[in-house]
């Protein structure tokens, strides 16, 4: 079933209003295409995946803090920042 075929085709050629806005659309979506860089992605997994490992638990337990909050917070700043460092790096 394809709801396009149903459509009605239009005879008259598109003002250039209509052109702006369809060029307007591709454009953005190249921008958002070039804008994800599967580099950032890779690292972004790594660095998370390393985050995991009880041994980092560990060593946050044992430095810094016992508390199971203060280690998730630990965590979560650590990848917040290595993400921003590697965009400064990568850009």
């Amino acid at each position: 079933m394809d709801f396009l075929n149903n459509l009605p085709e239009v005879e008259e050629t598109p003002t250039n209003n209509d052109l702006q806005i369809i060029k307007f659309l591709i454009d953005e979506s190249k921008k958002l295409k070039g804008s994800i860089n599967i580099k950032q992605v890779i690292v972004a997994t790594v660095i998370f995946v390393i985050l995991l490992l009880p041994s980092i638990d560990t060593l946050i337990r044992n430095k810094i803090s016992d508390n199971p909050t203060s280690v998730i917070f630990i965590k979560a700043l650590v990848f917040c920042v290595a993400i921003i460092f590697i965009n400064m790096i990568v850009k």
